[in-house]
């Protein structure tokens, strides 16, 4: 059954991407990123077909097929610099041979972002994109954090995620697919389709919640924050939160809180986990040291790791469990600023795109979906400071999610003849059309909005 199922969403993607051109074909590289239908099924057919690569080389194909040009965004400018910085710390690193493959792989995750900010040129198509991501990795997930829930209340679950990685990766992937649902729901006009988006963010949250990880924890807490100050409608965002909290908090057992009550430990009470974590970014000061400029190389902590700890055994890989500190050590002072710039960035677009559209017709869901990427954005500089997630795919899909999300605010403004910004320049996407302003024509993936 499981291979009959995957089977059918392949078909539909192969005949989507082909009849509907790149977008299109851009969803089914973000439904096979993750879903991980390779996963999924017992034997190895699905591996073999080797989607992310062929349908990451066929979106380009298809622009050119249905003479779609590609546009430049000065946004993409520090998202660049820092992609060209892993390449020559990954040219500059001891450890080169091992660490291309891995830069490699993260060309194609950047070069994705980038078909991202480009293809989602309208208010629909961004939806399209949040509502792929949001089903293609919550369908899982959904179903084990209200199993759980239900079956086995209180219990971890440090399952991971192939897209995600750990118990700690899942977390901070499950909170920043919470604020998607969240946004979808906020802009859904059906009831039933409403609830089905507020129960998949109840069911990510207690999937995320249950893997006990402390720093999703702290990063959970700062979004509760986030929404009650900068939400729309506060009362309606507070009546939410505790909604929530009422579900989730009560079925913890002891055990969780007393994990979570050693975030604030001092150094004499602090567990191993902890501890590990500390020294693993002292040692990452160690390698920014010996190379401030370009690092130890990309992704290659674990590689280096055996030389900047006398204690460690030859050959022990470590990881720097922190993003700030692993882009620190493995990209240099340069590369700490790209991302930092980077990250910021996004913060900036979401909010600008909420100011971009205060006069347009759509200002409802782009006010929703920027106030979702603002929300990811803190999870990730929250929960990033204890887990090294700075080359995540999903973390790259956001960056491109922003700068198509302020091109289509700074559109739809323009079209509806509103005033903008002093000192706005109007973003790469065309004029507004008839069509873009109610989105494209239904195709096979409109489906996916139903499902």
């Amino acid at each position: 059954m499981r291979d009959i199922f995957v089977l059918i969403f392949i078909i539909a993607g192969v005949f989507a991407s082909i009849g509907g051109g790149p977008f299109y074909a851009l969803l089914f590289y973000l439904w096979n990123a993750y879903f991980r239908p390779q996963e999924w099924v017992f034997t190895g057919w699905v591996a073999s077909l080797r989607l992310s690569y062929v349908t990451a080389v066929f979106v380009p194909v298809a622009m050119v097929l249905w003479a779609q040009p590609p546009r430049f965004s000065r946004w993409l400018v520090i998202p660049l610099l820092f992609v060209a910085a892993c390449g020559l710390s990954t040219m500059e690193s001891d450890y080169s041979a091992l660490a291309q493959p891995f830069y490699f792989e993260f060309l194609r995750v950047g070069f994705i972002a980038y078909l991202i900010s480009v293809l989602a040129n309208d208010i629909r198509r961004v939806r399209l994109v949040m509502v792929t991501i949001a089903f293609s990795l919550g369908f899982e997930a959904i179903k084990q954090g209200f199993a759980q829930m239900i079956l086995n209340p209180g219990a971890a679950n440090r399952n991971p995620i192939a897209f995600l990685g750990d118990n700690n990766g899942v977390a901070l992937g499950m909170l920043s697919l919470m604020t998607i649902f969240i946004a979808l729901a906020q802009t859904s006009t059906g009831k039933w389709e409403r609830i089905i988006y507020r129960v998949g963010a109840i069911g990510v949250c207690y999937r995320g919640i249950s893997t006990y990880s402390r720093g999703a924890f702290v990063a959970a807490a700062a979004l509760a924050l986030f929404y009650m100050a900068y939400s729309k409608n506060r009362f309606r965002s507070l009546l939410g939160i505790a909604v929530l909290c009422g579900l989730v908090l009560p079925v913890m057992p002891p055990e969780f809180w007393d994990r979570m009550q050693t975030i604030t430990a001092d150094e004499s009470d602090r567990d191993a986990s902890a501890n590990d974590r500390v020294h693993l970014w002292s040692v990452a000061l160690r390698m920014a040291q010996s190379s401030p400029l370009t690092g130890v190389g990309f992704n290659s902590f674990r590689y280096a790791y055996d030389v900047f700890e006398p204690t460690a055994e030859e050959g022990q890989e470590k990881a720097p469990h922190s993003s700030w500190f692993g882009v620190l050590a493995e990209i240099g002072v340069p590369g700490l600023i790209l991302y930092t710039l980077t990250l910021g960035q996004t913060y900036y677009l979401a909010r600008r795109a909420k100011r971009l559209s205060r006069d347009s017709p759509i200002q409802r869901d782009v006010h929703a979906f920027a106030t979702s990427l603002q929300g990811s954005i803190l999870v990730v500089v929250v929960g990033g400071t204890f887990l090294h997630v700075q080359y995540a795919e999903m973390l790259w899909h956001l960056f491109g999610l922003s700068i198509a999300l302020e091109s289509v605010a700074s559109t739809a403004t323009v079209a509806a003849g509103a005033p903008q910004p002093a000192g706005h320049a109007p973003g790469p996407s065309p004029a507004m059309t008839p069509a873009m302003a109610t989105g494209p024509k239904a195709g096979p993936w409109q489906a996916s909005r139903e499902r």
